[in-house]
């Protein structure tokens, strides 16, 4: 496959695909006789997304729900997505997990799991070791849990070279609040979810990472503390600590919640714009390593009720590039190529996909055909976005070298 007059931080140039590899970038490349030549049109060229923050509908895994999965993913300019694994049926021993491998090896894009660190209800410790070796990619783990099982859980990461996924949230200092701690929540007569809850347990774990040396990423951070705090840490410990914020909590603020909008209530839920701005702050001074989507999709059916009994989560990743270039490039806050590192490069150095990521000669060809110059708005009543112009979209995506979706 040969992609012609593309766009590749801001030349022009041709990309020259071969058995699932990019093997040459440059002008007026010819192509072999037998290969597919794809005119790009001036349209720009990226590497595919790679989502750290991925869930399934409803939190429940079935190939029905692996196969939207990936259909959503090649939407939104995502080739590669790691599935958090707080999901039922919950994924405990090596035989589900090689069940599950190999129903997402069907699927169009590339799904790794995380390994759940321990069980849900009881503080017993999974066989971290045995899920690691067959396949899963990193260990998903909650902060607040007993403190002894995230020791170990570092540990085993250590000892297998692989990421651990922290979410850093306390839920015992948050008195079952339902959206983040402040007027908004106070205007609509809701209970708020306290910044401690995520800040205390951050400084926890940044400590811990620091201590035992081990790759951690701190998941969904939504205050600029949690940045600040995670930077402290970083300047000692600068190779193992990984910082991921959403980007709905970069394009948005509680005030979404107004009205009891159900479609807005997230986890971490989204801050004050004072909180907001001070985290475009941080993005811009470096302190933010990776941007997902944060998709949870959760149907109507958990949606469309009363706030206090809607579940928390939205689906996303459909959009995800687009909103990213609206929210983060289109207004000037960052360029293409920190889009790039903090979406597609970033992501995977943790994983340890040394060959995704990157438009270079001899990287897997994973890559997204992005056209800039369209608009639409949301008209999708049940979108956080609904009503928003949006900037750019998905026109073709690339994965192991096959063409699996085009925009109509």
């Amino acid at each position: 496959m040969l992609i012609k007059n593309a766009r590749i931080h801001e030349k022009r140039q041709d990309v020259l695909i071969q058995d699932n590899k990019i093997v040459a970038i440059g002008e007026n490349l010819n192509a072999p006789s037998h290969e597919e030549v794809l005119e790009a049109n001036g349209m720009v060229l990226l590497p595919g997304m790679i989502d750290l923050n991925v869930r399934f509908s409803n939190s429940i895994l079935n190939q029905d729900h692996i196969d939207k999965l990936a259909q959503s993913c090649l939407k939104g300019g995502v080739t590669t997505a790691v599935v958090m694994s707080d999901f039922t049926p919950r994924l405990e021993s090596a035989t589900l997990l090689e069940l599950v491998k190999f129903k997402i090896d069907q699927a169009k894009v590339n799904i790794l799991m995380s390994a759940p660190l321990a069980d849900q209800k009881e503080d017993q410790l999974h066989n971290i070791a045995t899920l690691l070796n067959n396949g899963a990619s990193a260990i998903l783990a909650d902060s607040h849990r007993n403190a002894n099982l995230l020791r170990r859980g570092m540990q085993y990461a250590t000892m297998k070279d692989k990421p651990v996924f922290v979410q850093c949230y306390e839920p015992n200092l948050d008195d079952n609040g339902l959206m983040n701690d402040g007027c908004i929540a106070s205007t609509l007569g809701l209970s708020g979810i306290s910044k401690i809850s995520e800040t205390a347990e951050v400084a926890k774990v940044c400590e811990m990472a620091l201590f035992y040396g081990a790759d951690v990423v701190l998941k969904s951070l939504s205050t600029k503390r949690s940045l600040e705090i995670a930077q402290a840490h970083k300047k000692a410990c600068p190779s193992s600590l990984f910082t991921e914020v959403s980007i709905h909590h970069l394009s948005k603020n509680d005030a979404s919640c107004d009205g009891f909008n159900t479609y807005a209530k997230l986890m971490p839920p989204l801050r004050e714009e004072d909180e907001r701005i001070a985290l475009i702050d941080a993005l811009k001074a470096g302190m933010i390593d990776c941007v997902t989507s944060s998709h949870s999709p959760k149907s109507i059916l958990y949606k469309d009720v009363a706030f206090e009994d809607a579940e928390f989560g939205i689906g996303s990743i459909e959009e995800f590039l687009t909103l990213a270039y609206t929210f983060l490039v289109k207004n000037g806050t960052i360029d293409l190529q920190t889009l790039e590192t903090l979406c597609a490069r970033n992501p995977a150095m943790i994983l340890g996909l040394e060959h995704k990521g990157k438009i270079e000669e001899g990287c897997d060809a994973d890559v997204v055909l992005f056209d800039p110059n369209h608009t639409y708005t949301v008209t999708n009543k049940h979108s956080l976005y609904y009503g928003d112009t949006l900037y750019g979209r998905v026109a073709k995506v690339i994965v192991g070298g096959k063409l699996l979706f085009e925009n109509e």
